[in-house]
């Protein structure tokens, strides 16, 4: 273990014992006796006491108001508790107990437990009624899951030391007693800490660094940190020293996919050679296939075996080392000819893959797209008012800037690194975003129809938004981010389930009518070089590499996108595969499949038809029909030729014969219209897209 996680953990365990609230009545009596000495009044209602005032977060009237900076918008706020619910990031930050807490504290070292009673509020009826020398409150985030036995155990201690410290007549006689006391108990609080964590180390009470310590003393696997599980890490922090004794085991290799790869869903798979005798009689020798049989989960992923040509094994495997891909002829080759003669039947390989498919991003409306949008469309609306630190990576020198500015400072990144120059800011594009004033249940019924858009189901579509606030904090912006990702997959399931073609292309339709697209001013610079000399930056020396990392680095801070740690599908099967690689035989090697949606597999205008006298796309019609009903997709070209009433001829396929009194109905998705083609003008026929779904309809289901 590196002294980097050293220093994190006695960091963390100092900002601990800092945030720890213990009661001790005694310090509420002196403190009533120091205001009645100032000749000021104290009642008997213990709610009016400085103490427990303080506890509560509460300014008692002979407190000094305290002023801090907000890490959210840069200005001068009030550090109360009311004001910092609206300053999300600076709560977050002052809660944690380091930097911004100890200046605080040398701000106003005679206010402690009123900084800690702001930060994490104590009910005047937990106060009141606790027991003398009870630990309170604690960061809750600086005690980890397993470690459920250190308070309690801490408590232990507190109570068996307060006797000789505090229950004693020195206490009454020596005004600087109390104090001292108090000084010794906080001291003994951090040595039990640490002393309580060195017992219980190798337990399942061990805290992470002493977990990873040991895990990390057989290899590097705190690397793979974030794409494991608490029940993983338990788990290879109890075995690695077995599994590292005893490479190479089939046994240890079930124990690893059984424990690091199914917690994951991470599947994992087998290929075996076996002789295929279908072609023997023509070829007089067996074709050599290879099997692919799941070892894990397969309740999702099946029994059934796959059998692939050699050919098809040998690409899988070119990634697997640099000189596999010149040579593939020659391992085809070769491969072929020792599967052909082969004395077995059947043969083990000691290639493994892993493939799977992770549908998070597999449609257009990603989170990280909706989170870029709505930083757009909500900045420039006056609802998101924030400003971000971001550090130049050069200088390291600290900015805190409006997230309009920041928008523009991160467009120019991202476009100058790849050769462009930007000069002038132009308004800024969104897409898709949730609208912060939303339509109501008459505008959504008259989108689609009053006659297919019921009461009910425009109150369902309606049910999916929440008003936005005025806000400052990126941990805001990520969260909602996180709200219209979810509302735009339930409006998608909501009108899939529609199969009639009309009643579906309404519905979808309506559900649009909650998102806005368009144009918004972000801010007030008109040109890039304007705004860069504001604040002081200059990117002449950044390399291509160093702009985009920048531009990533504003991305997340802004966004919140920094709070969203949680990896990707890709990620996690490529650390999980490596734990277990690293733990195996040396010999066998895996190969890592993962469709993640880097093609988007949702295609927007397409349309499921379950109405039977719907031919459906690409189908050629013929004959004369009086009444024809078609769907198009919007800005199709056929819209514009009924218009015109222009007839388009097609060689390449029949034609639909229109008669001089035809109607023609056109659904589209954002209306409804009806086309009557003059008499005498007598089109001979109409082009139909390869896009347009086509039935015949009778007379009497015209409206």
């Amino acid at each position: 273990m590196n002294s980097v996680d050293i220093d994190r953990y006695f960091r963390d365990t100092f900002s601990l014992v800092r945030t720890m609230v213990i009661k001790i009545g005694a310090v509420a009596e002196r403190d009533n006796d120091v205001l009645i000495a100032a000749n000021y009044p104290v009642s008997s209602d213990k709610r009016t006491w400085r103490y427990y005032m303080n506890l509560n977060g509460d300014y008692h009237p002979t407190d000094d108001m305290m002023v801090v900076t907000s890490i959210d918008t840069g200005e001068e706020i009030n550090f109360t508790k009311e004001v910092l619910q609206d300053h999300i990031a600076t709560l977050r930050e002052y809660s944690k107990g380091g930097h911004w807490y100890t200046r605080l504290m040398e701000a106003y070292p005679h206010q402690p437990a009123l900084i800690n009673g702001i930060l994490s509020p104590i009910p005047y009826e937990e106060t009141i009624e606790a027991e003398d020398y009870k630990i309170l409150r604690w960061n809750t985030n600086l005690v980890l899951w397993n470690e459920d036995q250190l308070i309690s155990k801490l408590q232990r201690h507190i109570n068996a030391n307060v006797i000789m410290m505090f229950k004693n007549d020195y206490i009454t006689t020596d005004d600087l007693m109390l104090t001292l006391m108090m000084r010794k108990l906080y001291a003994m609080v951090i040595e039990v800490v640490h002393a309580i964590r060195l017992e219980d180390a190798f337990t399942r009470h061990s805290h992470e660094f002493f977990v990873w310590s040991h895990i990390d003393s057989f290899g590097d696997f705190s690397q793979y940190k974030a794409s494991m599980t608490k029940e993983q890490i338990m788990w290879l922090f109890r075995n690695i020293a077995w599994l590292k004794n005893n490479p190479g085991q089939m046994y240890s290799f079930n124990k690893l996919v059984e424990n690091i790869l199914t917690p994951g869903a991470i599947p994992i798979a087998k290929y075996d050679m076996v002789e295929s005798t279908e072609t023997i009689l023509e070829d007089l020798t067996p074709n050599p296939l290879y099997r692919r049989m799941n070892l894990n989960l397969i309740e999702d992923y099946g029994r059934t075996p796959e059998f692939i040509e050699t050919e098809v094994m040998i690409n899988k495997q070119q990634t697997q080392a640099k000189e596999n891909y010149p040579n593939t002829s020659i391992y085809l080759e070769d491969a072929l000819m020792k599967g052909k003669f082969s004395l077995h039947s059947e043969l083990p390989t000691k290639a493994l893959e892993s493939s799977m498919m992770d549908y998070t991003n597999r449609h257009a409306d990603t989170l990280m797209s909706v989170a870029y949008n709505e930083w757009i469309y909500l900045a420039g609306n006056g609802q998101f008012k924030g400003r971000s630190v971001v550090v130049d990576p050069k200088s390291g020198k600290q900015h805190r800037i409006p997230v309009t500015d920041l928008y523009h400072i991160w467009k120019y990144l991202i476009l100058s690194s790849r050769g462009i120059e930007p000069t002038k800011i132009d308004k800024v594009y969104y897409q898709n975003v949730s609208k912060i004033k939303p339509p109501t249940i008459a505008q959504l019924r008259n989108m689609g129809g009053p006659a297919f858009i019921d009461p009910k189901l425009a109150a369902d579509i309606r049910a999916l938004w929440d008003p936005v606030a005025v806000f400052v904090a990126p941990d805001y912006l990520i969260q909602y981010a996180f709200q219209v990702y979810d509302w735009m997959w339930s409006h998608k399931k909501l009108y899939s389930q529609f199969y009639d073609l009309n009643k579906r292309a309404r519905v979808k339709q309506t559900t649009k009518l909650m998102y806005a697209s368009g144009i918004v001013k972000l801010g007030n610079y008109t040109d890039y070089r304007t705004l860069l000399l504001d604040y002081k930056f200059d990117f002449s020396e950044y390399t291509s590499e160093e702009k985009r990392g920048f531009a990533w680095e504003i991305f997340k801070r802004v966004t919140g996108w920094d709070t969203n740690t949680q990896p990707s599908m890709r990620i996690k099967q490529s650390d999980l595969i490596d734990i277990m690689m690293g733990l195996s035989s040396y010999t066998i090697h895996t190969i890592k499949e993962m469709d993640d949606g880097t093609d988007v597999t949702e295609v927007p205008n397409e349309i499921s038809v379950g109405d039977p006298r719907w031919i459906g796309k690409g189908n050629d019609l013929e004959g004369e029909f009086k009444y024809v009903q078609l769907h198009v997709p919007t800005n199709n070209d056929l819209i514009g030729i009924l218009e015109a009433n222009i007839p388009v001829v097609s060689p390449d396929r029949p034609q639909l014969e229109v008669g001089s009194e035809a109607i023609i109905k056109v659904v589209v998705p954002d209306r409804l219209r009806f086309y009557d083609i003059e008499k005498g003008l007598k089109p001979t026929s109409i082009k139909f897209p390869d896009s347009t779904y086509i039935r015949v309809v009778e007379d009497e289901e015209l409206p």
